[in-house]
């Protein structure tokens, strides 16, 4: 890799290809989130406050979500958070926190 970036060899165009691939994948995943939250601004006629997005932590949870690592997940929800409406609170979880998530969002929601 330093030899790739210091220009001493030349980038397999298959890597090329592959990271080409997998950015079109976090593109493509982050308009499908983006679209979600459309459509229930369509449907509920005002924009969302917050919105929960799962996160990877573990290699085991990027393979369950259909991500061939963790970074390259953050890497979609990375693009979710940039092109959100303002003002949307993003709330990432890991697997298995969401139900709490749901609680402290609640509990927001009695507070305010």
């Amino acid at each position: 890799m330093r030899r790739w970036l210091s220009g001493e060899f030349e980038i397999p165009a298959h890597h090329w290809q592959k990271l080409q691939t997998l950015c079109d994948q976090q593109d493509r995943a982050a308009e499908e989130q983006l679209a979600l939250i459309r459509k229930l601004v369509a449907e509920y006629g005002e924009d969302p406050r917050e919105i929960v997005i799962r996160l990877s932590r573990t290699q085991e949870d990027a393979d369950r979500l259909g991500w061939p690592t963790p970074g390259a997940h953050l890497a979609a929800i990375r693009r979710v958070v940039e092109r959100a409406p303002e003002g949307l609170r993003i709330i990432p979880v890991y697997p298995g926190e969401e139900p709490a998530a749901e609680a402290a969002s609640i509990a927001r929601g009695m507070i305010d």
